[in-house]
């Protein structure tokens, strides 16, 4: 049965790989804040793939985690206050524009 799981696991994080190939750079370097990222996951479902059911943030954590075990989340401090960030990723400025392109951050 943990077969079926891991099979079922890989094939949920396809849209969100393919997310990834298409509007992001994956660096060991790179981070985004969480909420930019799922934001941007949100407007290309409905905008580029026609998708009306985007899920939810621990939905997209979870297949992003699946898609790439580079990735991880951590808690930074940036201008002050704690933020939560996706370190691993981050959208690529060349892409398709996301939707708060002055929230992109390129390096930790």
């Amino acid at each position: 049965m943990s077969g079926f799981f891991a099979a079922s696991a890989g094939m949920e994080a396809q849209p969100v790989r393919a997310f990834i190939e298409e509007r992001c750079i994956v660096s060991p370097e790179s981070r985004i804040p969480k909420a930019d990222l799922f934001r941007a996951w949100q407007a290309w479902c409905t905008d580029e793939v026609g998708r009306d059911k985007v899920g939810t943030e621990p939905t997209f954590a979870q297949d992003l985690y699946a898609a790439y075990l580079g990735i991880v989340a951590k808690r930074m401090r940036d201008g002050g206050k704690q933020q939560q960030y996706y370190v691993g990723v981050h959208l690529d400025p060349e892409a398709a524009p996301a939707p708060d392109p002055g929230a992109w951050s390129s390096a930790v």
